[in-house]
């Protein structure tokens, strides 16, 4: 069996925290593209979905995706489902899982001095 079987495996012994009628994308697909969008240094649910479809191919030869390439929205439902013993609250200064690209670049203008 194959290291990424083995990893859907273990992901799918995790119980969902999320509500049924969200559960139209499969736990361990969520956490798996989550997890390879983190290994390649992506930071938001915004991230997640454009790895996702970037790649699609490889997603579709390892996942079931029954509903598909995720959007970013499956993603964020998922993260603030989950209990605080699966994922710890980020602090308030620290960076926040899902903020939207907006929120984490700094704003336009001319760089301030150092």
């Amino acid at each position: 069996m194959s290291d990424t079987h083995n990893l859907i495996t273990i992901l799918s012994r995790l119980p969902d925290p999320r509500l049924e009628r969200s559960q139209e994308h499969e736990l361990p697909d969520l956490l798996a593209i989550a997890l390879c969008t983190l290994l390649v240094e992506g930071e938001s649910c915004y991230d997640m979905e454009d790895f996702a479809h970037v790649c699609k191919d490889w997603c579709q030869t390892l996942l079931h995706l029954p509903g598909g390439i995720p959007s970013h929205d499956p993603f964020k439902r998922l993260f603030q489902a989950l209990a605080p013993p699966l994922l710890p609250r980020p602090s308030p200064s620290g960076p926040r899982p899902c903020a939207s690209v907006s929120t984490v670049r700094p704003p336009a203008g001319p760089p301030r001095p150092v």
